[in-house]
């Protein structure tokens, strides 16, 4: 797990003329705390753990906090999202939160929570996507993964070709060590 606040978002807001926050996974607020401060005008987060939403709803009474997994969650609110917005993707591994009675494809949804950027935001183009964890990502391309050091049921294989080159139609990407290694897609020059 990457600690957001590690990461300059005020910069991205201010660069991209970004107006809206949206993260998968408000955990325990810092997310959602950091993207206010950041001057983000309108925040959306979820979580399947009821007690963090319950909790970051108390914090952050002018925040769009629902309890949903990711997917749903997207698929519900892209479609009317026009603001242009920086995404922290950063749903992974219920387990870890006590939550066992998900299917595989909850497990690290990153892949499919860009897929539905792509498909329902409208002028996805002009946004900042930040993916989490990307050390959970097994592939001998990955500059974050290292054999062995993560246990099996916290590794998803993947095309890792394939993985950065989703928005390479639209967006740049760098990949940053922070903790877990975060991968920044920012629209290319022409996008802004």
């Amino acid at each position: 797990m990457t600690w957001l606040t590690h990461i300059d978002i005020k910069k991205y807001r201010e660069e991209y003329d970004l107006v809206d926050f949206i993260e998968t996974g408000c955990w325990q607020g810092a997310g959602i705390r950091h993207a206010f401060d950041s001057g983000y005008q309108r925040v959306h987060s979820c979580d399947i753990t009821l007690n963090f939403v319950e909790m970051c709803k108390e914090l952050f009474p002018y925040a769009h906090i629902e309890h949903s997994e990711s997917l749903d969650f997207l698929t519900q609110l892209l479609p009317n999202q026009t603001n242009k917005t920086l995404f922290w993707l950063d749903a992974h591994f219920p387990d870890i939160y006590g939550e066992d009675n998900f299917a595989e494809e909850f497990r690290i949804p990153l892949i499919a929570e860009i897929e539905l950027i792509k498909k329902f935001k409208p002028n996805y183009s002009k946004d900042v996507i930040i993916c989490d964890d990307m050390r959970t990502f097994r592939s001998t391309k990955n500059p974050m993964y290292t054999e062995g050091e993560l246990p099996e049921k916290h590794l998803v294989d993947v095309d890792w070709d394939k993985f950065v080159g989703m928005l390479s139609d639209t967006h740049d990407y760098e990949l940053i060590n922070k903790h877990d290694g975060v991968i920044i897609f920012y629209p290319k020059t022409m996008e802004k």
